[in-house]
Order: C-alpha cells, then structure tokens, then sequence
C-alpha cells in the first residue's frame, strides 16, 4: 500500500513538473520573425498578451537592447505605447507592448481594473519574459512609462535593478489628484461600496473613464476623450470604464515622493511644454538624484505626445538617444 502511494505521488509530482514545463514553453519558445509578433506570457499565473517587435535589420545570432513599454491607465497595446515601440524598434532595439491583466487581449478578473501593484508585478514579468530570449541582450533592458503608466514603471524601477534605464512620456506620477477630480471622498466611499459587492457578489461596479466634455472641461479631459471615445472603432478591444474599486488603489499613489529612490537607475522625464502635467514631471526630476534628464517638447501637450506626429517623433529621438547612451 505504501509503495502504491508513493508511486502516486511520484506520478503527481511527474505530472506537476511536466505542466510547468509545457507552461514555460507556451510562454518563452515562441518563434520569432522581423516585425511585429503577437506573444504571451505570465504574471503571477494569468496570461498577458504583448506585441513584439523585431527590427527589420535584425541579423540572426544577434543579441540586441530592449524596451519594455507601458500603456497608460485603462490602455491597450495598440495604442500610444505600441506607436512608440514600432518606431523604437525602428531604431534597433527589440520592443514590447503588452496589455495589463484585465485590460485588452490579457486575461485577469475583475476586466478594467487599475491595481498599481498588480501592473507593477506584470512589468516585471514583461521584464521577464524579454530577458529569456535569445534576441535579447538581457543585460540591456530599458522602459517607457506613458502616463500612469509611468507612474508604474518608476514605482517598479525603485526595486527592480534588471530595469537598466527607465523612462517616462506625460508622466503622470501623482494619483490622487485623479482621485479629487473624480470625486474626491464621494467616489473613494463608492469604491470601498464597489469592493464589497464585488466580494460578495462577483459583481463589478463600472465608471466611464471619460466623460463628453462640456465648457468647464480642461484641456487634458477634451483632447483625452477625443483621443480615446473618439477612436474607439480603430481600438475595440479598448473598453471606456474603470472598475469603481480601483480608485481606493490611487488615493495614495505618489511617486514624487520616492523619486530620490530611483537612483541609481538612470531615468529620463518627457514632458509637453504646454501639458497640464509637466508639472508632475518636473516635480519628480527634482526630487530624483542623477543620472537623471527632463526634457521639454515645445508646444507639446499631455495628449499631443500621443498623437501628433512631430512631437511623438522628437520624443522618439529623444529616447533613442537616450537609450543608446544608457544600455550601451
């Protein structure tokens, strides 16, 4: 009887051992061809799904600098962070642009939830995942935070030394006054409400994330809702709501705070002469010790950095450059 139970459980763990196998597989040895690659991996056991991108003069047995980039809040891939890793990748470098669990082609359950710890485990996954293959000099890997999802990077990158430079386009590194914005402690009871519903029921609260815009709206809320409900159709996996319960996640979501930390990572600030946010990245630079840069695109807006294409493009150089300095 003994010896039947211990072939069982050898059996069991042959098993086990096999399936995490086979899940590694599915999630690294994925062939690869120039241009663009739809991928998958895990984080913390859920699937991501990513764009991979190959430079065109990619010579095979290379081992090339990557750049991990991340969406804003409530982002898709195919949006502004898969714009700026094509045209990265343009540039030489292997890139990435990845849905968040519960966001676009990712699974993750409650969908279109913002957890700043979740999406910073997931960054690092991204991490992961493009230092395990063999295109990739794992040594030389850089990110691109757009919006909050710079925020999310810089949080990350106080830890996380695999990140060798970080980078942020419209930083948006401060939360709560998202929070304020939304309602300030109205839609923070409205979240512990959401949260307690959803525990009980598995039913999830949603708020639209943007909103029409009326005459009191300020720049960023007229030219982010044109952005995003204005393209929906050329996005559809792109979903206009937040699940209400996230916005307890933000309240205290600060990273001016800890910016002094980032040190010695090198860390470079992109901001729009005429953004509404600016600010916020100035306020990090100066609280951040070097190597650290800010850079100003003049006349460029928070939202312009994601659609106009000479101000996308001067950010671009930008990056290049720095990132070529940086993971040489």
């Amino acid at each position: 009887m003994k010896k039947i139970l211990l072939i069982i459980v050898v059996l069991i763990g042959l098993i086990g051992y096999a399936s995490a196998t086979e899940s590694k597989k599915e999630c690294i040895n994925q062939p690869l061809r120039i241009g663009i690659n739809k991928v998958t991996f895990k984080s913390q056991g859920t699937k991501i799904v990513g764009n991979l991108f190959i430079p065109e003069n990619y010579v095979e047995g290379e081992k090339l600098p990557a750049i991990i980039f991340i969406t804003p809040a409530t982002g898709v891939k195919e949006q502004v962070s898969g714009v700026y890793a094509n045209k990265l990748a343009e540039k030489g470098f292997i890139t990435l642009a990845f849905d968040h669990r519960s966001y676009g082609e990712s699974d993750g359950e409650p969908r279109s939830t913002e957890d700043i710890f979740m999406k910073s485990e997931d960054i690092k996954s991204a991490v992961s995942f493009v230092r395990s293959l063999e295109q990739v000099d794992k040594d030389k890997i850089g990110a691109t935070g757009i919006c909050a999802g710079g925020g999310y990077l810089m949080q990350t990158a106080v830890g996380e030394r695999r990140i060798n430079a970080a980078a942020t386009v419209s930083g948006t590194l401060v939360l709560k006054g998202t929070v304020a914005a939304m309602g300030g402690e109205a839609i923070l009871k409205m979240a512990g409400e959401a949260r307690q519903l959803y525990d009980e029921t598995c039913e999830v609260t949603y708020l639209p994330i943007f909103t029409e815009p009326t005459a009191e709206s300020n720049q960023f809320a007229r030219e982010a809702y044109e952005y995003y409900v204005g393209n929906q159709d050329k996005y559809p996996t792109w979903k206009n709501r937040i699940d209400a319960s996230a916005f307890a996640n933000l309240a205290a979501f600060d990273i001016q705070s800890i910016a002094h930390s980032l040190s010695p990572t090198p860390v470079l600030f992109i901001a729009g002469s005429n953004a509404l946010t600016g600010p916020l990245s100035q306020n990090a630079y100066d609280n951040a010790k070097e190597p650290k840069e800010l850079f100003w695109i003049d006349g460029a807006t928070h939202m312009s950095l994601y659609y106009n294409e000479d101000h996308i493009n001067q950010a671009v150089e930008k990056l290049d450059l720095f990132f070529k300095e940086k993971l040489n």
